[in-house]
């Protein structure tokens, strides 16, 4: 018991201590030891059959559950049992047809294997060959310095022969944000991940205008998007603003149907409502005056 790192669960009375024997088709409850466990604790009750009493195991705690679906999934196989103790190494081996991606031994850490991978199969007549066999998913992983969206992408199964590879691209890559084209009206149809550095053309929205360069770049995971307007749009002219003592600071050219407001001049007050509004390119401009001429126009309307 003690090498097992067990003991009986009940306590026995002083007058049976020497006694360690079980009756025939009776069960024995046994209990780890402080600092050991066990992974089903219903395995810690045996049945004695025929004179045979079958001691569980208990493990230091920390100890290792080697998982079927891992072994699995990396093609790799173990056949010296299922519980590995904690700090132990374990020597898988591949499962037929496969080689190592990498070594072979993994380490019970802490409740925690690090499983070996594979992520190609090759026969050992044909090391120099990688080939998948059809269905087969393939794990891929981006090489430092790059990365990829999804790194989901970076499965890919083998479908009659075809094996679709995943790229990776170079840290800072963008990827295009059908918000902000919809937002500025315009497109782009050559994919979604965009090299960081690279230039894109975009296109303009059916019925839309550029209203600068089409081109945007990719800088470090961020694309300045370039804008389209509708072909009624209005463009602010400084002569009439000047005519009418206002400003707007805000850019040139406005869409058709937007509202725009206008600040006063610096010494001038409002003589009407400050919004302006784009209409089939034409603006109609508040006016802004004079202190003392608003007085007299005030005073011209009381009298």
């Amino acid at each position: 018991m003690l090498q097992n790192n067990i003991r009986r669960k009940y306590t026995i009375p002083e007058h049976k201590m020497k006694e360690t024997y079980s009756v025939h088709l009776h069960n024995e409850t046994f209990e780890c030891t402080p600092g050991y466990g066990i992974p089903d604790e219903k395995s810690l009750t045996v049945q004695c059959l025929e004179g045979v009493l079958k001691y569980p195991k208990c493990l230091k705690e920390g100890f290792c559950v080697i998982q079927q679906h891992e072994m699995a999934l990396n093609h790799i196989r173990y056949n010296k049992g299922t519980m590995i103790e904690n700090g132990q190494l374990v020597v898988f081996e591949c499962a037929e047809g496969m080689v190592p991606l990498n070594s072979l031994e993994g380490k019970c850490e802490r409740r925690h294997i690090n499983y070996p991978k594979r992520k190609y199969a090759r026969p050992k007549d044909k090391m120099k060959e990688i080939y998948s066999v059809n269905l087969d998913n393939v794990t891929f992983e981006c090489t430092p310095g790059y990365g990829i969206p999804d790194e989901k992408s970076l499965m890919v199964q083998c479908l009659e022969g075809v094996l679709k590879y995943p790229k990776c691209l170079k840290e800072g890559f963008c990827v295009i944000q059908q918000q902000e084209m919809a937002l500025n009206h315009i497109r782009y149809s050559k994919g979604t991940v965009i090299e960081n550095g690279q230039l894109v053309v975009f296109e303009c929205a059916e019925g839309m205008v550029p209203l600068n360069s089409l081109e945007g770049k990719c800088e470090r995971r961020h694309i300045n998007y370039p804008k389209c307007i509708s072909t009624c749009f209005c463009l602010i002219q400084q002569d009439e603003m000047a005519l009418n003592h206002i400003r707007y600071s805000k850019g040139t050219v406005i869409e058709n149907g937007q509202p725009v407001v206008f600040e006063c001049a610096e010494g001038m007050v409002p003589l009407n409502n400050l919004e302006g509004k784009c209409e089939k390119r034409h603006i109609h401009y508040p006016k802004c005056v004079s202190t003392s001429k608003f007085i007299f126009e005030v005073q011209r309307c009381e009298g």
